[in-house]
């Protein structure tokens, strides 16, 4: 039986895109009630973004990885090392020695439209599933936040295509192949209803990276979302506007310099703050070892404290 015009439109996709999506496995290092060390092994995927071994995945599938291995389609296994990551976007960009890979196009995801056809591939298990795994579906919604263990990821796409486990860092793929999102989360009680961090996060930090690969980042150490007046009311707290902190790491220097969960941030550097891109962005400008001035209302007084910035961990 011939395939539709649709079938042969995604079948097409999925053979030339197939050979970009490649399986990273990782192992870190945890800890047991007695402080033993043990090894957890994780997997996730990536997308071959360069000829020459530029890859990028999810954050999460290598953060605190002391190793990570990347497969190919075609079998062959690489070493991998760190670039650059971008904890806030979920993303980190590695790098393996080889040469004459096929690299996926990148997509425009500014022009994306809720509807059209969302292609999502990853490759879970590597050669042991004889390929890439493949679902379809559509762009369900643009510029959704999504709230996970310690940030906010902003700015996502969601899509129906089942995001399946060991898929994060996969491509979303639009119908003429070319990328416009890293898969990089579900909702595990929801059906239907998967998210990917679009396209030009990742050109942007490519473009951070080439740029000053070497350059340390600042890091505040904070789990912030951009406070509107229906949030400040859903969380009882009275100041309508700036970034509510609901999680601060530990040894941070947020946590150093003593901001707490609830904090509202409201003014960085004597500049009235209005939302979390904006907080990124100012932070983005400094050094580590500089210092910013926060003003923070907490229970509803006005505290100002002065936070030294530290490097951003891997």
């Amino acid at each position: 039986m011939p395939l539709t015009q649709l079938e042969e439109t995604i079948t097409k996709v999925v053979d030339n895109v197939g050979p970009s999506v490649v399986t990273i496995a990782t192992v870190q290092v945890a800890r047991d009630q007695y402080l033993r060390t043990f090894p957890i092994e994780g997997i996730g995927s990536g997308v071959i973004l360069s000829e020459d071994g530029l890859i990028v995945t999810n954050h999460h599938v290598v953060r605190n990885a002391r190793r990570a291995e990347v497969t190919l389609q075609d079998g062959r296994r690489f070493d991998a090392d760190f670039v650059a990551g971008s904890p806030e976007a979920d993303l980190a960009l590695l790098r393996i020695e080889a040469k004459g890979l096929r690299a996926a196009e990148m997509g425009e995801s500014e022009r994306l439209r809720v509807g059209q056809l969302a292609i999502a591939i990853g490759s879970p298990f590597g050669q042991m599933l004889n390929g890439p795994t493949v679902t379809v579906g559509v762009v369900s919604a643009l510029h959704r936040n999504l709230a996970g263990p310690g940030a906010v990821i902003e700015d996502l796409l969601q899509t129906d295509a089942p995001i399946n486990p060991g898929n994060s860092g996969g491509a979303l793929l639009d119908s003429q192949g070319r990328v416009i999102g890293i898969n990089t989360a579900i909702i595990p009680q929801a059906q239907g209803i998967g998210f990917a961090v679009p396209i030009h996060r990742v050109k942007a930090l490519l473009e951070d990276a080439r740029a000053d690969p070497n350059r340390d980042r600042p890091w505040l150490g904070i789990g912030g979302i951009t406070l509107t007046p229906m949030v400040a009311k859903a969380n009882d707290l009275d100041e309508p506007r700036g970034v509510a902190v609901f999680s601060v790491e530990k040894g941070s220097p947020a946590a150093t310099a003593g901001l707490r969960e609830r904090d509202v941030i409201v003014g960085l550097e004597g500049e009235t703050l209005h939302s979390v891109e904006q907080l990124k962005s100012q932070i983005a400008k400094k050094k580590p070892g500089e210092s910013v001035q926060v003003d923070v209302r907490r229970e509803g007084r006005l505290r100002k404290m002065l936070v030294p910035l530290d490097s951003r961990p891997a």
